[in-house]
């Protein structure tokens, strides 16, 4: 209150003496500075609404319709577009289309990739899933990628179901490979290199052409590089045992791999190259192994017939010679021969001349007449085809070329088609179990066709005449005799034996004495015996007689039974 109102309400106070004032007291009123500033809240509030309508009326984009064949999952509550993996739109509806063939999606997309729906752009459905390895949105669910093409702008495009087989404007290189059987691959695959992720497997499917599967690789840059020349691809996802020098290992690769599938290509052995490869090989190889140890390159055919079973030789079987792999069996068929009257197995095989360590001319005709000419010489020298077991615990058979033939024998048969090796029989354990039963047949009808009652019935007569003999009195007298006679000779050896000594030393001394007369009579000669003969031979036979009787003494040392049996050998 002010202070006039103070000094009026004391002089109406009571006991004043004065009469106090009727009605309602007045109120002063004093103006605030601040009181125009209460408008400023509503006029913030429709300015911020105005920006966030210009913002999103200027970074709303367009809404485009796709048509799809089925909606794959596609809802109106949480499918989104994505681009590179950024979301960049969003699905507003789902509804079939007017002939109800298809479904029209309808999405709303950002400004920032407007410039991009062109008539060349795709559209498709990613479904995420754990053999695709997207682990990471499987709980949000499919969702449609976008990849910007060339052409006009517009508004409606034909979406798929599946990614396209093409890698657009990614840089790398697209394959496509080769295989009897998709193996685990799909679409989403990894391709490695070294163990490095170096591309994706992008579509698989029939290949009419050669009754197979085809599958469509992209390798990234910069791996694309080493796919030149000699480079191979195999299946990498396959668990693997393998036996060696070293033991038993067990290969299992990454769950990864396992789950998602893995193709890997690289280089093959310097030995194994092939001079006119220039490009990679697409045909996708089972396992690294198969790859490494296939051949590739010109090659020429020919056959071999075999009388006997080919039990174990199947297309794709390995051709040797001398332990190293040459060719590859093509087929195996079975035919009647009308000459020998017996039915064969013919073998198709392919051979390659670089395992043969033959140069290829400039021409393939000139080289395939080269390859011939030296098969035909070796076939000349003994060259022949022969089943041999490659493994005999597996009892897996091969083909294999040998020098077992007698030279200038056989000769290439031309007249065939194709050219046909002469062949010969089967090596391996069953042909030497086969043999050894027909030999054993053989015996048993031999013995079958001998009169064993017969020769049974003459050794038992001959047994029982030695038991006879043996039984009789006149051999046990006989063996008495012998008995007594051996003693006697040894009585008389003994006897013998006691007067060997005196004979020698009298045999020496006749020796002694002969010597010493035949010096004796030297030195009377006193060197006058040149030109007498009687004495010169007299001196020689009394030599000759000392030396006879000391060789006779030596022998009779030595000998001294020859006294009563007489001399060996007389």
């Amino acid at each position: 209150m002010s202070e006039s109102d103070d000094s009026n309400a004391s002089s109406a106070a009571p006991g004043n003496g004065a009469v106090p004032e009727t009605g309602p007291p007045k109120a002063r009123m004093r103006r605030t500075p601040w009181r125009g500033w209460i408008w400023s809240v509503p006029l913030a509030a429709m300015i911020l609404v105005a920006y966030l309508a210009a913002r999103t009326w200027l970074l709303t984009g367009p809404t485009i319709t796709i048509t799809f064949p089925e909606a794959a999952g596609i809802s109106a509550s949480g499918t989104s577009l994505r681009y590179k993996g950024v979301q960049v739109g969003n699905v507003e509806s789902v509804a079939l289309t007017d002939d109800r063939h298809a479904v029209k999606v309808t999405v709303s997309v950002d400004s920032s990739v407007a410039k991009f729906l062109r008539t060349g752009t795709v559209f498709w459905v990613n479904q995420p899933s754990i053999l695709s390895g997207q682990l990471g949105n499987l709980l949000s669910g499919p969702y449609i990628t976008m990849r910007p093409g060339p052409g006009k702008q517009t508004r409606s495009f034909k979406g798929r179901l599946k990614p396209p087989t093409t890698a657009g404007d990614k840089p790398g290189r697209l394959l496509t490979l080769h295989a009897a059987t998709t193996g685990g691959l799909h679409q989403g695959s990894l391709v490695l290199y070294r163990g490095l992720d170096a591309g994706k497997v992008m579509a698989t499917g029939y290949d009419k052409q050669h009754d197979g599967i085809s599958i469509t690789v992209f390798v990234n840059a910069p791996f694309n590089r080493h796919l030149g020349k000699n480079v191979r691809f195999w299946r990498s996802s396959g668990l693997g045992l393998s036996t060696g020098s070293g033991g038993v290992s067990f290969r299992m690769p990454p769950i990864s791999q396992l789950l998602n599938g893995a193709v890997t290509f690289g280089s093959v052995k310097p030995a194994l190259r092939s001079s006119q490869a220039s490009s990679p090989d697409t045909l996708l190889y089972a396992s690294a192994s198969a790859a490494h140890h296939a051949l590739a390159g010109p090659h020429v055919t020919f056959s071999a017939r075999f009388p006997g079973s080919t039990a174990g030789i199947s297309a794709g079987s390995p051709v040797e010679l001398k332990g190293i792999r040459v060719g590859t069996v093509r087929s195996v068929s079975l035919a009647y021969d009308p000459k020998q009257k017996r039915m064969i197995t013919p073998v198709t095989f392919d051979l390659y001349p670089d395992r043969f360590g033959i140069a290829h001319p400039s021409s393939a005709n000139t080289s395939t007449r080269s390859f011939k000419h030296v098969l035909a010489t070796l076939i000349h020298q003994g060259l022949r085809a022969q089943l041999t077991t490659g493994n005999l615990v597996l009892g897996n058979k091969q083909l294999s070329l040998v020098m077992a033939g007698s030279p200038g024998q056989a000769s290439l048969d031309t007249a065939s088609q194709p050219p046909r090796i002469p062949a010969i029989g089967v090596s391996d354990i069953g042909t030497v179990m086969t043999s050894v039963s027909q030999l054993t047949q053989n015996l048993n009808d031999k013995i079958r066709g001998l009169p064993v009652q017969a020769i049974g019935h003459h050794l038992l007569k001959l047994t029982a005449r030695a038991q006879a003999l043996a039984d009789s009195p006149e051999l046990t007298q006989s063996i008495h005799h012998l008995n007594r006679t051996l003693a006697h000779m040894q009585t008389i050896t003994g006897e013998a034996q006691g007067q060997v000594k005196p004979t020698l030393k009298s045999l020496r001394q006749v020796a002694d004495a002969a010597d010493g007369t035949a010096k004796t009579i030297t030195r009377l000669a006193g060197g006058s015996l040149a030109g007498n003969n009687s004495m010169q031979q007299l001196v020689a036979e009394l030599t000759r007689t000392a030396r006879a009787v000391r060789v006779l003494a030596d022998y009779l040392q030595r000998h001294p039974e020859s006294l009563i049996r007489g001399r060996h050998g007389r």
